[in-house]
C-alpha cells in the first residue's frame, strides 16, 4: 500500500511541478508603485441635529409632503370630423403607452377642457388624437412636468 501511494505522490507532483522549458525566458517583473490608501472617516453629526427618529425631521411649511399633481388640459383641435384622444405615459421611443393611459374621450367639434389630478408624476405624457377617417395616421403631442409652473397645463391646438 504504501508502494501504490508514493508511485501516486511521484507521479502527481511531477505532472503538477517542474521547471522552465529551454524555450522560456527569464522574466524579470519590478515591482509597481502603490499609492498609499489614505482613510477618512466622516465628520459624526452632532448630537444636537441628529435624527433618531421620524418627529425629529424638519420640512419647510410650503412642501406639504404630497405627490399629486393637477393637470389642466385643453383641447381645441378644430375638427371637422369625430376623433378620439387617449391620454397616456410616453414609451422610451416617445409612443403612448397605451397600457398606462391617464385619460380617453371623443373629441368632437368643441373645446374640452379637463381637471385631471395626477397621483405620481409622469416622466411625459403623450396624447394621441386618432380619427375615424380611415387611412389617417395620429397626432402626437407630448407633455412634460414645468417646475416651475404653478400651474401645470397640456394645451393641445
Amino acid at each position: 500500500m504504501k508502494i501504490v501511494l508514493t508511485i501516486f505522490l511521484i507521479i502527481v507532483l511531477t505532472g503538477c511541478g517542474g521547471g522552465s522549458s529551454p524555450d522560456e525566458t527569464n522574466v524579470v517583473t519590478t515591482p509597481e508603485t502603490q499609492t498609499p490608501v489614505v482613510i477618512t472617516t466622516p465628520t459624526p453629526i452632532p448630537t444636537e441635529t441628529a435624527i433618531n427618529k421620524t418627529s425629529d425631521l424638519v420640512i419647510e411649511p410650503q412642501f406639504d409632503l404630497s405627490t399629486t399633481i393637477t393637470l389642466n388640459i385643453s383641447i381645441d383641435l378644430k375638427l371637422t370630423d369625430r376623433a378620439f384622444v387617449n391620454l397616456c405615459e410616453a414609451n422610451s421611443d416617445g409612443s403612448a403607452n397605451l397600457n398606462a393611459c391617464i385619460w380617453k374621450a371623443p373629441l368632437g367639434q368643441s373645446l374640452i377642457e379637463r381637471k385631471l389630478t395626477l397621483a405620481r408624476l409622469p416622466n411625459m405624457l403623450v396624447a394621441e388624437v386618432w380619427y375615424y377617417t380611415p387611412n389617417t395616421t395620429p397626432s402626437r403631442f407630448t407633455w412634460q412636468f414645468e417646475p416651475d409652473a404653478t400651474v401645470q397645463q397640456f394645451i393641445i391646438q
